[in-house]
Order: structure tokens, then C-alpha cells, then sequence
């Protein structure tokens, strides 16, 4: 995303700006969301992606309306509402995916020879995620500043034409996750129940990924164990998981990322929103298509949430599009990747390339 797109959202950012991920590793992480990651797409459209199963995410930075990342919620006083988005990717080396699941399937990762690295894709420089043994044990806090180098290091590695040096994306990507994704916030939300050692898993996975330069790492990323597994959330099934303290985008990111049971349950808004708090706020079953819904996360796997007026209850479960169908946002796509206003195959060039 440019410089010139960054500044552009942040002056047109809508009630609903993602906290959780990006397309593939550009989808800001998806928080997932799980958290919730915001960004823009390389028009300098806003894009949401959804973070867990349950309330939205994604990789890198993306997104669109719903995931959970994804969720909205009121500015501060004076400011329009907005949400957090979600985030990008993975495993450590020897760390399978998990199996595909319906409608985003995600193929094992190319790897090479257990506790090894395969050789550099195409000729370019080797990844270099650093050598500390405990280098993804990262605390709130610390967790925008490690995705940010992830991401950048795996720029270097896999994208043939990288618009800013290493140092230069870095400082970018880690300000739009804090700005965007608010992935810290929200970890020190004790609702989201932060995860250190998932944190680490996810990091791992996602240096796997990088490693191999792998673009299953945007279909994966989508995934409930994707970004969005560094929040195991607090409240179970049914319960009530409207945000507590002051309306901000980190207090509704923790909301959405709140619900235990991500794979089934997901948090869902009701009201008139997102200009004033949700009336209330139940960790639901997830809908099928035509259900009601708020952002992604309220739909099942194979389905997205269509809600262009970003209504707490204004959205409809819809089927995922396949490759060749129309697009605006990502995560309209089977393939979690839309281009040219088209859904695509994702390659590591639309993964990994998040500076451009």
C-alpha cells in the first residue's frame, strides 16, 4: 500500500475500518483478528478482513466490511466510528496448516527438509525472520513491531519489485498495524483472551509460510487459527459480549475477538450502529447464507458478510465468489484475493508484496 494510499484512508477512514489483517500478508493482520486489521487496497480502497471464526481477522493487512476484525465500533467524541481489522499468516517450520475447510481451503505450505530452510524462491535474498530462539514470544505491546518485520522480511524474500527498503516498510507497516489493526490494544483487552504461546504459534507459522513464499498464506490467514488464533477470547456461547469502557476502536475490536468458540460462534451486534453503541452484543451461532449479520465472522465458512452500510444488523450472509467473478474487497473471494475488480488466484507477488 503507498504512502499516498495511507494517508488517503486515513482522511476517508469509514465507521468501519478492520483491526485484524490484510490480503495475505498485506491484508493487515486479521485479528485478526483476529484481529482486526485495516488497510487499504492497492486502488487506496478501503478493505476489511475478517479475522476468527468469530469475529474476523485475516493476514498482513487488509480488508473490507466484516471480519472481525472487522468490527466497528463509535470514535472518539467528534470523530466517526471505527473498527478494527486483522491480520496476516503463520507456523513454524514442521508446523502443518490446518485442513481446508469450506469455501477457504488451504493446501500444505511448501517446505523443505524438517528444521530447514528450501533454498532462496527465484534467486532473491533469503528470508530472514532473525535468529533469537524466542523471537515470536511476543507480549502486548510488542506484537504490531514483530508481524511488521515478518511481513517486510518476507517482502525482501518473495516480492520480485519491493517499492521501499526493509527499514522503510518496516516503520510503515508497523504504524498502519498499530493505527489500523490495533492489535496491542486489544491484546491488553483482558475480554480478547490473549494468547502468548498461540501468538508464537501463529508467527511461527506465519515465518513458515514466508520461508517457502507460499501464497496459501492469504487462504490461511482467513482461517479461525489464523491471526485471529492470538485471541482465544473469554465469553462463551450465548453469552453477552457487548464492549465495555469508553466506544473505541480497540475496546470494539476486543468484543468481536472476545467469543471462545470461534469455529462455530461469533460476536453479533444489534442496533442501528455504527454511530452509536450496539444495543447488544450475544457470541452467536454463525449464520448461513442469508442470515443476518454484522461482519464476516457472523457467516459460516464458504460465505461473507454484505453489509455496505455497515448496520450492526443490516448485513446478509453471501455465498463466496470463485475465481472470475466481480470483485471490490478480498474477502468477497473464495480465493481471498480480488484484483482489478476480479477474484483471482493469489500468487506470492499479491502475498507478499505489502509495501508497494
Amino acid at each position: 500500500m503507498s504512502e499516498a494510499a495511507v494517508n488517503s484512508h486515513q482522511q476517508a477512514r469509514s465507521p468501519l475500518v478492520a483491526a485484524g489483517s490484510t490480503a495475505g500478508l498485506r491484508g493487515a493482520l486479521a485479528l485478526f483478528l483476529l484481529l482486526l486489521a485495516a488497510a487499504c487496497d492497492p486502488t487506496g480502497q478501503q478493505r476489511v478482513i475478517p479475522i476468527s471464526a468469530g469475529f474476523s481477522g485475516g493476514t498482513g493487512v487488509a480488508a473490507r466490511n466484516g471480519g472481525v476484525a472487522g468490527m466497528a465500533g463509535p470514535g472518539a467524541a467528534g470523530q466517526p466510528p471505527i473498527g478494527a481489522g486483522t491480520g496476516t499468516v503463520v507456523g513454524a517450520a514442521g508446523i502443518a496448516p490446518p485442513a481446508p475447510t469450506a469455501g477457504r481451503g488451504v493446501p500444505p505450505p511448501v517446505t523443505g527438509a524438517a528444521g530447514s530452510a528450501p533454498p532462496p524462491v527465484g534467486g532473491l535474498p533469503p528470508f530472514n525472520p532473525g535468529t533469537d530462539p524466542n523471537r515470536n514470544q511476543v507480549r502486548p505491546g510488542q506484537i504490531c513491531a514483530r508481524v511488521a518485520a515478518l511481513q517486510c522480511a518476507a517482502e525482501v524474500h518473495c516480492c520480485t519489485a519491493p517499492a521501499k527498503t526493509l527499514d522503510a516498510c518496516t516503520t510503515q507497516m508497523a504504524a498502519a498495524c498499530k493505527m489500523n489493526a490495533y492489535l496491542d490494544d486489544i491484546a491488553n483487552n483482558n475480554v480478547s483472551g490473549y494468547s502468548q504461546a498461540q501468538t508464537q504459534a501463529v508467527l511461527d507459522k506465519l515465518e513458515q509460510y514466508a520461508t517457502a513464499c507460499d501464497p496459501n498464506v492469504t487462504l490461511w490467514a482467513a482461517q479461525p487459527d489464523g491471526l485471529r488464533a492470538m485471541f482465544q477470547g473469554t465469553i462463551a456461547a450465548n453469552g453477552t459480549c457487548k464492549p465495555t469502557g469508553l466506544p473505541s476502536v480497540a475496546n470494539y475490536g476486543a468484543a468481536l475477538a472476545s467469543c471462545t468458540q470461534a469455529a462455530t460462534h461469533a460476536c453479533l451486534f444489534t442496533g442501528d450502529g455504527p454511530t452509536a453503541p450496539p444495543q447488544t452484543a450475544t457470541c452467536a451461532a454463525r449464520g448461513n447464507a442469508g442470515a443476518t449479520c454484522f461482519v464476516d465472522t457472523n457467516c459460516k465458512d464458504g460465505s461473507y458478510c454484505l453489509n455496505p452500510q455497515m448496520k450492526y444488523s443490516g448485513g446478509k450472509c453471501t455465498a463466496l465468489k470463485q475465481n472470475g467473478a466481480q470483485c471490490t474487497t478480498d474477502t468477497e473471494c473464495a480465493s481471498f484475493t480480488c484484483r482489478s475488480a476480479v477474484c483471482v488466484a493469489p500468487t506470492a507477488q499479491t502475498a507478499y508484496c505489502v509495501s508497494t
